[in-house]
């Protein structure tokens, strides 16, 4: 990017400030008391800005790069320009503690301690005089004043000693070796963890930002989490889009494990098979099963589970996302019950039993065979469900 370039992207935050500074300035008048709306103003005024004057530090920090060419006049322009910049920084803070902060219903921000310090040190090492009046100002005004403070004369050589060829081979060497260490890592490693996946983004993320000094262009990078640039956005891209997760259930998963549910209690010697592997396991007395050993590459992402008790008339087939067997499964079944009574001619009670079963379908048929049977013996009977 060119000192034209820079100076242009620097005139369009400045132009983004403003013209949310007189947008905040209407909310303040047309809706007196929307305190969200002119709270949400005053946000996005305070983003702007920042991003308007952290621009315009950086260009202090680049112009005398050897990058960039910049001679005695754009110092100088510099200069002037850091007054204004200043001046408009002051003005900006005014405004808001005089204004808006003693407001309640509105929560106003504030710089921190180091802020404009690049500024105030640039100031101070060319124009003293402008930097003492400004710095009276500032602490008039409880603004932070430590750059104004700074004694040795700031040198933006000093700051960015790197050439662009130095820069390039730095980015080279440091992104093979962090790429070098993710093979590493992923040796030692072995399995996929989610702590080992953390890590492995990492280390991806930084080799990705070392590469990108060695790469001419610029990327930017603003949202509500990060307002980055360079090397730092691509990053911040990759850290936070995370691209390098990896699901490999072969090499970090072989049990498949569950717990069967039969109604509100738990079951065992139910039998749970894997149609696909043809293996099965059945519960134990908590209810609790494991298949070991299953080969997971040879699954669908809709695996079919075979359910099977014939104590309680269960044969049946369950589909389970591969996805969900990552973490133990809980496999619940429907328990259908029925309460039927047979009283005789003249009314008393001939018997009562009590029926349950996983499948409804049994259960109807029960009713039916045993209201036939009853019937023969020349019995009422009255069945209920549960």
């Amino acid at each position: 990017m060119s000192i034209t370039e820079f100076e242009e992207e620097i005139e369009l935050r400045r132009n983004a400030f403003i013209d949310a500074l007189n947008e905040m300035i209407q909310v303040e008048h047309a809706s007196l008391d929307d305190w969200q709306k002119l709270q949400t103003a005053i946000n996005d005024v305070h983003r702007k800005a920042t991003s308007y004057f952290s621009k315009f530090e950086e260009s202090i920090s680049l112009y005398e790069h050897p990058d960039y060419k910049a001679g005695k006049n754009i110092q100088t322009a510099k200069v002037n320009s850091t007054k204004i910049v200043l001046d408009t920084i002051l003005n900006f803070w005014k405004l808001f503690n005089t204004t808006y902060l003693p407001i309640e219903e509105l929560s106003i921000p504030s710089p921190n301690a180091d802020a404009y310090k690049t500024m105030q040190q640039y100031l101070a090492s060319f124009d003293k005089t402008s930097a003492l009046e400004l710095k009276q100002k500032f602490e008039e005004n409880k603004l932070p004043v430590s750059g104004f403070d700074f004694k040795k004369k700031i040198n933006p050589l000093n700051i960015i000693q790197m050439t662009r060829k130095q820069q390039t081979t730095f980015g080279i060497i440091a992104g093979v070796i962090l790429l070098i260490a993710l093979i590493v890592l992923t040796l030692v490693f072995g399995c996929q963890t989610q702590q080992a996946d953390k890590i492995f983004t990492i280390v991806l993320a930084l080799a990705a930002a070392a590469f990108a000094m060695a790469i001419t262009g610029r990327l930017e990078m603003e949202n509500s989490i990060v307002n980055a640039g360079g090397p730092m956005a691509i990053f911040a891209l990759i850290f936070f889009f995370n691209p390098a997760q990896v699901e490999d259930f072969k090499s970090c998963q072989s049990d498949v494990s569950g717990t069967v549910f039969y109604g509100d209690n738990i079951i065992d010697n139910v039998n749970i098979g894997l149609i696909k592997s043809d293996q099965s396991t059945s519960t134990n007395s908590n209810g609790n099963f494991t298949i070991n050993n299953v080969d997971f590459s040879s699954l669908t992402d809709t695996v079919s589970v075979k359910v099977f008790n014939q104590e309680i008339q269960l044969d049946t087939i369950i589909e389970v996302k591969k996805e969900s067997l990552k973490n133990s499964i809980d496999i619940k079944l429907a328990k259908h019950c029925v309460t039927c009574r047979r009283t005789d001619s003249i009314g008393n009670d001939a018997g009562r039993v009590e029926k349950c079963a996983a499948s409804k379908k049994y259960i109807e048929n029960y009713i039916e065979e045993y209201t036939k049977n009853s019937i023969k013996l020349g019995l009422t009977v009255n069945c209920v469900e549960d």
